[in-house]
């Protein structure tokens, strides 16, 4: 079926460069971040099926498995952990600002003749061969959909449900500020030939654990506000996580209970990840404090309201350095 959707102008000419590449190609795979979110899943499917629907051989690599949220993605179970032995016509890198996001399977920039990247963060560091990079953009999901569009693709619930579950989960609902009119035209048209909204939102939101609601819990018993009082902190301790038998996974949800609060203009979420040498720490703004800036202080990265990086030190050190560059940024905004 055809979507009453169209390439936006500014996105003509890449997309059908990035078309063309897809149509010489025998053979591909998909890489995004670790610890993949909805829109890497949503983006990584979405591309495999206008790369396979194009006769492309094409494999997806993660550096962890996505996290069971998605679990009713088809093919979900089909991702690979390691970095393949042969060379491939194509690699996409997507939602993906920084190589040493991808973590151990960075080995991956090697194993291309051409390296695309496609991602919308303020702060890519264009590694590909071709970057298509739009911080503009709602989601990655929306770029990739200009590929689909390019190539004058058919689209199927499967690729429909992909791309619908990106823009739902990039914009938070579509409560954050890149929710842009065009994430609502694509979700209005999704909907309409594809999409039941209130059961794809239940299977991503209405559907956690009881020992996940336990792990909450707990977590916002470490709410800590900054002496601004317009900031404020969560801590997920690995012994949080075992008294409640849960996994440090898709918890990014959590650090909204911060930001929410009445007064606050960020939130802040700090936990410790296996296999990462220092705090994972997460940041969502309200709008008035550039959350991107701030993660880039400390060699990370994202969007003005949506960013994190990671940090060596205890959680005591790492909050206090945190705390006291919000704090100045705070000052600075006269809050």
């Amino acid at each position: 079926m055809k979507l009453d959707l169209y390439i936006p102008d500014k996105d003509k000419d890449i997309s059908k460069t990035i078309a063309e590449k897809i149509k010489e190609a025998d053979s591909a795979f998909i890489t995004w971040h670790a610890r993949p979110d909805g829109d890497a899943v949503g983006g990584g499917f979405a591309l495999k099926k206008i790369l396979e629907d194009s006769g492309v051989e094409t494999e997806i690599i993660s550096s962890c498995a996505p996290p069971e949220t998605y679990n009713f993605i088809n093919g979900i179970n089909d991702v690979k952990t390691s970095v393949p032995a042969d060379k491939k016509d194509l690699g996409f890198i997507i939602d993906c600002s920084d190589l040493k996001r991808l973590e151990n399977v960075k080995g991956l920039i090697h194993k291309a003749d051409t390296i695309i990247n496609i991602d919308h963060h303020k702060l890519n560091h264009n590694f590909g061969d071709i970057n298509y990079v739009r911080d503009y953009a709602a989601s990655v999901c929306s770029l990739i959909l200009n590929l689909a569009l390019a190539l004058d693709m058919d689209f199927d619930y499967d690729m429909a449900l992909n791309i619908y579950v990106g823009i739902l989960t990039d914009t938070n609902r579509f409560q954050e500020q890149n929710t842009t009119p065009r994430a609502h035209i694509v979700a209005a048209e999704l909907i309409d030939k594809f999409i039941n909204p209130v059961k794809i939102s239940a299977r991503i939101y209405g559907n956690q654990t009881v020992n996940t609601l336990k792990l909450i819990a707990r977590a916002l018993e470490s709410l800590k506000f900054t002496p601004s009082g317009k900031a404020c902190s969560i801590t997920i301790t690995p012994e949080m996580l075992k008294e409640t038998d849960t996994a440090n996974e898709n918890l990014e949800g959590v650090i909204n209970y911060a930001r929410n609060i009445r007064g606050v203009e960020v939130g802040i979420l700090m936990r410790k990840i296996d296999g990462l040498d220092g705090i994972k720490v997460s940041f969502r703004s309200k709008g008035a404090i550039d959350v991107g800036w701030t993660a880039s202080r400390f060699s990370g990265g994202g969007h003005h309201n949506a960013a994190g990086c990671l940090i060596k030190g205890s959680f005591k050190e790492v909050k206090q350095k945190v705390v006291n560059v919000i704090e100045k940024q705070i000052i600075k905004a006269s809050l």
